[in-house]
């Protein structure tokens, strides 16, 4: 039963989220110009979770290795898996961004009013 409620809360992003919340918290804490660290710590997890997401897909065999193996497995539903697991990677990354967010501040994540690349004109 414990281990549905954790897939369900994956499949939303609700660990994601948590995750975020508490890694914003402590860049809350410790850091003073948190801002920063946390739009640091955002990518930091979207690429990680993005790299876990691939390299999960990835592993599921789409072909089967002989005659038997294509007995045993439905291999039909191998895009199917790809697809779940890529969506809960990418939930839990969006769910850790929105959870960072959140505990750090809600203020928008832009650079200062007037300070620009490009101030020539």
């Amino acid at each position: 039963m414990v281990w549905i409620v954790v897939a369900i809360a994956a499949f939303v992003g609700a660990l994601g989220f948590a995750a975020g919340w508490l890694i914003g918290a402590g860049i809350a804490h410790w850091a003073r110009g948190a801002r920063r660290a946390a739009r640091i710590a955002a990518v930091a997890i979207v690429v990680l979770l993005a790299g876990i997401g691939i390299q999960q897909a990835s592993a599921v065999r789409t072909v089967p290795k002989s005659a038997a193996d294509a007995r045993a497995h439905d291999y039909s539903l191998a895009t199917m898996w790809q697809a779940l697991i890529l969506w809960t990677c990418g939930a839990n990354a969006v769910g850790a961004v929105v959870g960072l967010r959140r505990r750090v501040g809600g203020e928008r994540w832009q650079t200062p009013a007037g300070n620009y690349a490009d101030e020539r004109t």
